[in-house]
């Protein structure tokens, strides 16, 4: 009876063993055509399923709405996923994780996970994408020669523009591009990626141009700067600017080497060269140079500069400076220059034109004061102060100023405008004065009620023999030298202005 029992256990646990065995194998074949048990892809129960059931589920959880370039100056292309027939699929990945299992060894994951993370292969139309690129990059791709000019600049001047930039390399992006979209990237900046763009060369045209500004830049940063009394006048960019030769003044300017004697000989300079007009030239962004690309620079135009130095900077102009100027320390210091004839010229403009053509074509940056003309007189603010009478002969008009406020101011006339009689130019002081005066000259002997000596026999005194004063009278019919000025407003400037009180006189 035992033995009987104990076969039929062997018997049973044969069946069993072979029922299990069997099981396996059936499952075995049953894994042969999915995926083994117990294999996770993506967070997702794969068991038994068929790669084109995985790949469908994996993809409901993917999105990818594209690419956005991003180049220089901002500019942006966005890769739409249907532009380039884009699409997403696990087929091969799958199918090659499933081909690595072993279908008999389906048992092993009953103790271990079969788990794994794994991307979609990024599948498009590679020939559109470049494409695409291209057409982006196609603006961009093209010369301009304008891209180089010379422009007037808002400080005065000329100045270069260069808006040369890198080019674009549009197989760099493009190879960039697809590495990109294969990680299923959003966003690729490439404005600072150096393989993506090329330098780009000017033309044989813009580098003449840019030769020419480097130039025309060079000799605008002059570095002169003129004194003229306490004013500082510096030869800036803008002034330079005007002595060049341009396509529009070249005739009139060649006109003038021709005509005028003060120019005729080196009326230009080229180079650092007083030359006569280049018999070859040639025009660059609208600028006359030599052969050699260099400036032609009109010595015309640089007396045109010296002239208007000459006549902007007289001594009442200088005079006009002193009396803007409130701090009294400073105004002490102040450089007033007085003229030495009727002229009221202060500055030999011959002798400027010559120092400034040297000292710009050896291209010296330096302060100078102007040589003055003959005769001139120069004196500080300290000397005048703010008491002193001011005569404007040119304008023929009597100033007296007291703390620097005008107390009194009337037409006068001066002398006549000859040698012996003209009233002289200068710096002097009140040395007397006199009531009911006779002043006697080799042909005259006239009575003054009020008489203010300034310089010898010259001084300021009403004449009542005149009925009206100012404008050109002294051209024609004025005094022997002294100024004559309205009894009433003489007899005020008598009883107020004390002996030793500064008398300025200029023209």
């Amino acid at each position: 009876m035992k033995n009987k029992t104990k076969i039929a256990l062997q018997i049973t646990l044969i069946i069993s063993v072979i029922a299990l065995v069997a099981e396996y194998v059936i499952l075995s074949f049953y894994y042969a055509e999915g995926f083994s048990y117990g294999t996770w892809i993506n967070g997702i129960y794969c068991t038994g399923k068929s790669v084109s059931q995985v790949n469908e589920e994996l993809l409901r959880n993917e999105n990818y709405d594209g690419l956005t370039v991003t180049g220089r100056d901002g500019k942006t292309l966005h890769i739409d996923p249907l532009d380039i027939h884009l699409r997403l699929d696990y087929t091969r990945s799958l199918q090659f994780y499933m081909d690595r299992q072993v279908p008999f060894a389906w048992g092993i994951n009953l103790f271990t996970k079969d788990s794994t993370i794994m991307l979609p292969e990024v599948i498009y139309n590679e020939d559109e994408l470049a494409a695409l690129i291209r057409d982006w990059t196609a603006p961009d791709m093209e010369m301009d020669e304008n891209s180089v000019r010379i422009e007037t600049a808002e400080e005065g001047g000329y100045r270069l523009v260069n808006e040369l930039s890198d080019r674009p390399d549009p197989d760099s992006m493009i190879d960039y591009a697809n590495a990109a979209i294969k990680q299923k990237q959003d966003v690729l900046d490439v404005a600072d990626t150096p393989q993506c763009y090329e330098p780009v060369e000017p033309t044989p045209t813009q580098s003449a141009l840019i030769e020419v500004a480097e130039e025309i830049e060079e000799l605008q940063d002059c570095g002169i700067t003129y004194h003229v009394g306490e004013e500082a006048l510096p030869v800036d960019a803008e002034t330079v600017a005007s002595w060049l030769v341009t396509e529009q003044n070249q005739e009139k300017l060649q006109a003038v080497e021709e005509t005028d004697p003060a120019v005729q000989e080196g009326a230009f300079l080229v180079n650092g060269e007083k030359t006569d007009f280049p018999e070859e030239t040639q025009v660059i962004g609208g600028f006359v140079t030599d052969t050699e690309g260099h400036p032609i620079v009109s010595i015309q135009k640089m007396r045109d500069f010296v002239s208007d130095l000459v006549e902007e900077n007289g001594t009442a102009a200088q005079m006009r400076a002193y009396r803007a100027t409130k701090d009294p320390e400073e105004r002490k210091k102040m450089q007033i220059v007085i003229a030495g004839d009727e002229s009221g010229i202060i500055i030999d403009e011959d002798k400027e034109l010559d120092y400034l053509v040297s000292a710009f074509a050896e291209g010296r940056k330096e302060q100078h004061e102007p040589a003055y003309t003959a005769g001139t007189v120069v004196i500080t603010g300290e000397s005048i102060g703010s008491e002193y009478i001011e005569i404007d002969m040119g304008a023929q008009q009597l100033t007296y100023y007291k703390d620097d406020q005008i107390m009194q101011q009337f037409p006068v006339v001066t002398g006549l405008m000859t040698r012996a009689r003209k009233t002289p130019t200068g710096y002097y002081r009140i040395y007397n004065k006199r009531r009911s005066t006779i002043l006697r000259g080799y042909d005259y002997a006239t009575f003054v009620n009020y008489w203010l000596g300034v310089n010898r026999g010259i001084g300021i005194h009403d004449a009542t023999w005149r009925s009206s004063f100012g404008g050109d009278i002294y051209i024609k019919n004025g005094s022997h030298g002294c100024v004559n000025s309205p009894k009433d407003e003489m007899e005020k400037l008598y009883k107020t202005v004390e002996v030793g009180v500064p008398v300025v006189m200029y023209y």
